[in-house]
């Protein structure tokens, strides 16, 4: 697949033009100067705040509904929102495992990288797990329709939890996805009962989809409880008919 390529980020640009930025934007491109600036001191925070158990289970729920997909050959999935390349790691870590059990143990994942902020993606591929990477808005339905019905499986974590609405991203998401194919988001429980419920009522409750959730998780690591500290897995799967 050569629609995601490694030459798409350039690691000469990875700090640049970090100078003044303005913390308060929360525009696309106030997001993008924002991780720009975080980009390199990322991963240090995600070993601290008890971010890990989250991407753990996400990607634990990832790999059980790539497993029911009864289609033969490689998978070809996206890591959407992939920031630094934390999922894209768990994924290297539990893929062989996970999927050795399934009915046909040589699939293969390729795992592509799409964010919106170029430095980020630049610490991603110096993981080297994935095949390639795209700079561009989740949002953008002009990228979405480059790669419409690309991937078997979607991964997001991250994106959704107030960043993305679900209106805009979800849709360009399944764009994306193959008809049989499934997309797995993590969302902050506050902003999945504010937002997302309302969207699968009254965008996903029809034939073409299939919407699981699963009860909300903590962080365990820092104990917080309130809703705006724990995650919620929604898992959409589009039917063959979609």
């Amino acid at each position: 697949m050569d629609m995601y390529k490694h030459c798409a980020v350039s690691s000469l640009e990875g700090r640049s033009n970090i100078e003044g930025l303005d913390h308060g934007n929360t525009t696309p491109e106030g997001f993008k100067q924002h991780y720009t600036l975080k980009a390199q001191e990322y991963d240090a925070q995600y070993q601290k705040n008890g971010w890990r158990e989250i991407v753990e289970k996400a990607v634990e729920i990832f790999l059980d509904a790539l497993r029911g997909i009864p289609r033969k050959g490689s998978f070809y999935v996206l890591d959407a929102g992939a920031g630094t390349g934390l999922v894209g790691e768990q994924l290297d870590r539990a893929r062989e495992s996970t999927l050795s059990d399934s009915p046909r143990p040589q699939r293969r994942l390729h795992v592509y990288a799409q964010d919106i902020t170029r430095a980020m993606l630049v610490q991603a591929l110096q993981k080297e797990v994935y095949e390639g990477a795209e700079v561009s808005d989740v949002c953008d339905e002009k990228a979405a329709l480059r790669h419409q019905k690309a991937f078997d499986g979607i991964i997001s974590v991250g994106l959704f939890g107030g960043t993305v609405d679900p209106k805009e991203g979800i849709p360009k998401l399944l764009l994306q996805c193959k008809p049989g194919g499934v997309v797995v988001v993590a969302s902050r429980e506050s902003y999945f009962e504010e937002e997302f419920k309302p969207f699968i009522r009254d965008h996903l409750n029809n034939e073409s989809y299939r919407v699981e959730y699963t009860p909300p998780m903590a962080l365990d690591e820092v104990g917080q409880q309130s809703k705006s500290g724990r995650s919620v897995f929604v898992t959409i799967s589009k039917l063959l008919k979609a």
